[in-house]
């Protein structure tokens, strides 16, 4: 997938320096599932996968495709909510709702625990 970034390394936080600290700058992706997808977003350390329980935060311009297709929206993650980083913290901030009961709402919201499922389930 072809990637058009620009991205300040610190240090790389997987693979044989898995542990390490680093922070990039994603302008926007060409192909595959983002294709289209303008965003950026400040890496501090991953939070799932094999980087499981690191920490993050990340701001998103807006979606491409998916169930959030034309919704322009930003982020601020501390940390993953669902999955195998269930309970730990984030907040975000959404500007529109492009899709669904909510079409074309504007608003933001912060959500600082894990009960995100049921909050916006």
């Amino acid at each position: 997938m072809f990637i058009s970034l620009r991205y300040f390394v610190e240090a790389v936080v997987s693979g044989a320096d898995s542990g390490t600290r680093f922070r990039y700058f994603v302008e926007s992706t060409a192909s595959g599932a983002n294709s289209g997808k303008r965003f950026r977003y400040f890496v501090e350390r991953v939070a799932s996968g094999a980087n499981s329980g690191k920490r993050f935060r990340y701001f998103v311009e807006r979606a491409a495709s998916g169930a959030d297709s034309g919704t322009r929206f930003r982020y601020f993650v501390e940390a993953v909510v669902s999955g195998a980083d269930s309970g730990t913290r984030f907040r975000y901030f959404v500007e529109r709702a492009a899709s669904g009961a909510d079409s074309g709402t504007r608003f933001r919201y912060q959500v600082l625990a894990s009960l995100i499922g049921q909050l916006i389930g």
